[in-house]
């Protein structure tokens, strides 16, 4: 049976209006809107030419308990540039956060993912709750040499959000008592660690409350800021006089962007103003998604990998996952960061600090 809720998550999915779908599928918008209501059913012609249109297999369709995409939903998720995002943006990213949850389920019910650690820091404030959370995850005052690693052995289902706009570079969410990070690598690989601990910052600081407006997102952003630069390191830090130069191989080693090492640096009165305004003004001609050479490799996903493994083990594999879930194997990949996990790591992946989660096949 035709699951209209299911049109309506995957037109939400591929960023479409009723109107462009209806255009590019040749039929009325009201034809549409029948669809997505149950009113009408789609025939076998029409339901193939939206399967291929949104890029799900028809029989995604057919599928039952599609969530309904509302208000809640959006208020639930941490969105940094809310205000520049239009609706369907936001509408896309809520139905990757939907595909994400279901992901989620589906490998529950097969492996033992890590147990979530995350700590309730909402009266803490962002430097101690670095710190604190430093602490109880026994990272000490070193750089942390692989973020995304330590953050999925913590518990967090970390997530490749396919979007093709700078305006959505990332989010995160509780979603039914688990947390969810998703992020769009269309930036540099120092600007994706930053968002990483942004997200893990919301996750920890705005667990009781909308995670949502300009105070939050400070608050993620100095959490973010002293969890990648902790405060006493960056006191003992030989800066000299920090210059741009300089904080290039301080950056290389700490893992984090010039223009963040930069800001952190004056805020704890490291570097005279002169000096962080110089290098802004040298960093802003470089480019907004530009690094001074050389630059990061991205982090590569072990859990990912460790996740493919198992199921290869267990028997279904990747393309099995893809056909329980009735996603079609792309749009699976697009939310599990692609092909870079199913060789080893990927190419540019970084050595993790901290033992990869492992994984349990459950019986």
């Amino acid at each position: 049976m035709f699951n209209p809720d299911r049109l309506t998550l995957a037109r939400l999915r591929a960023g479409l209006s009723k109107t462009e779908l209806a255009t590019q599928a040749g039929v009325s918008v009201r034809t549409i809107t029948n669809y997505e209501t149950g009113q009408q059913q789609p025939e076998g012609a029409t339901l193939l030419a939206l399967a291929r249109i949104l890029r799900f297999p028809p029989e995604y369709f057919d599928k039952e308990n599609a969530p309904v995409i509302d208000k809640a939903d959006r208020d639930k998720i941490s969105f940094r540039a809310r205000s520049k995002m239009t609706r369907g943006q936001t509408d896309t990213a809520v139905a990757s956060m939907h595909m994400g949850a279901e992901i989620r389920d589906w490998l529950n019910d097969r492996l033992a993912l890590p147990a979530v650690d995350i700590p309730d820091y909402a009266d803490c404030d962002p430097e101690t709750a670095a710190a604190c959370l430093r602490q109880a995850w026994g990272l000490g005052q070193m750089p942390i040499a692989h973020l995304l690693d330590v953050v999925e052995s913590h518990g967090v289902m970390v997530f490749s959000l396919a979007m093709d706009t700078a305006v959505v570079d990332a989010f995160s969410v509780w979603h039914n008592g688990l947390p969810m990070i998703f992020l769009n690598r269309q930036k540099t690989a120092e600007r994706c660690r930053f968002d990483l601990a942004h997200e893990l910052g919301h996750l920890l600081l705005h667990t009781r409350g909308k995670p949502q407006g300009r105070e939050a997102e400070q608050e993620a952003d100095q959490f973010a800021s002293a969890l990648l630069m902790p405060r006493d390191a960056m006191l003992a830090e030989p800066v000299g006089a920090g210059t741009l130069d300089r904080l290039v191989i301080i950056k290389q080693r700490w893992r984090v962007s010039a223009a963040a090492l930069n800001y952190r640096l004056h805020k704890l009165g490291r570097i005279s103003e002169w000096m962080y305004r110089s290098n802004c003004i040298t960093l802003a001609q470089m480019g907004r998604n530009t690094e001074p050479q050389p630059g990061l490799p991205f982090e590569a996903s072990q859990l990912w990998h460790k996740i493919f493994a198992a199921l290869q083990q267990l028997g279904p594999g990747r393309s099995g996952m893809a056909r329980d879930l009735q996603y079609g194997l792309p749009r699976l990949l697009e939310l599990t960061f692609g092909p870079e996990v199913l060789d080893g790591g990927g190419a540019g992946g970084t050595p993790p600090q901290t033992a990869t989660p492992s994984l349990r096949i459950l019986k």
